[in-house]
């Protein structure tokens, strides 16, 4: 029965990458490439239909972001799981009420989609503390070693983007095959310092699984939204703690107190 739901779940993610290769013309090699090339900047994917309202969303949402005089100290990136937390505004509020967060993603984004949204000028004027990257499971069409690259890409571009920022990636899903691999890569990634590695897969395995959580494999229902804000909120306290620690040893140490010097005698 397991097998049966895991196979279904496969068949929903590729079906949901076959919209988007349906709405390329059969000629344009070119487009088909991008999408198997996860570490190259790619903004065809926003060219469909189907995913453009979703773009123009988080453009949106970014300009929004920029008019706040608080600006944004928390950043969401990522695709259709990241961006379902928009339709839970009071799970972001319970959780994260002592951060100002910005949610970035857009529904079916690849890691070459979240490359090309970050080279948006408009991206340099956000400084945020921390970054929360959820991306890579519907890079069917690429090999798992090739997703791995192109979240490190990512990885890379966050920091010369945001260099005083910290990283929080999220363990990407069973929704295709390889997943397990690109994790593994991507785990040892973390060094517990800018870049850190929440396992959401195994914290859904322990609450019931991710067919319980997610049943159509696109978006988590309420109780798997709530899952993820819960462990990404223990996640991010960890970052917060390292992030104090580095700026108390980047502080410049107190000059010694001065000892006394010995008065010159003067000559009679």
């Amino acid at each position: 029965m397991l097998k049966k739901k895991s196979l279904l779940k496969r068949g929903f993610a590729v079906c949901f990458l076959a919209k988007a290769i349906l709405c390329f013309s059969q000629t344009d090699e070119k487009k088909l490439a991008a999408l198997a090339c996860p570490w190259t900047p790619d903004s065809s994917h926003y060219e469909i239909s189907y995913y453009k309202p979703a773009y123009d969303n988080c453009i949106k949402r970014l300009e929004e972001g920029l008019a706040k005089k608080s600006g944004c100290d928390l950043i969401f990136l990522g695709d259709t799981f990241v961006e379902g937390l928009e339709l839970y505004p009071e799970i972001l509020k319970k959780y994260f009420s002592s951060n100002i967060p910005l949610n970035l993603s857009v529904s079916g984004d690849l890691t070459q989609n979240v490359l090309y949204r970050l080279e948006n000028p408009d991206m340099e004027k956000l400084k945020p503390k921390f970054v929360v990257l959820m991306v890579g499971a519907f890079n069917n069409l690429a090999k798992p070693d090739d997703t791995a690259k192109g979240i490190t890409t990512i990885f890379e571009k966050i920091k010369k983007l945001w260099p005083e920022s910290s990283i929080i990636f999220v363990s990407i899903p069973p929704v295709s095959g390889g997943y397990e691999k690109v994790n593994e890569k991507i785990q040892k990634e973390a060094n517990g310092k800018n870049i850190f590695y929440l396992d959401l897969v195994q914290a859904m395995n322990d609450a019931g699984g991710f067919n319980k959580l997610s049943p159509d494999g696109m978006r988590f229902k309420e109780e798997g939204y709530n899952l993820f804000a819960d462990n990404l909120s223990k996640k991010l306290a960890q970052a917060k703690s390292q992030s104090m620690f580095k700026k108390i040893n980047k502080s410049p140490a107190k000059p010694a107190p001065a000892k006394n010097q010995p008065k010159n005698k003067t000559k009679k």
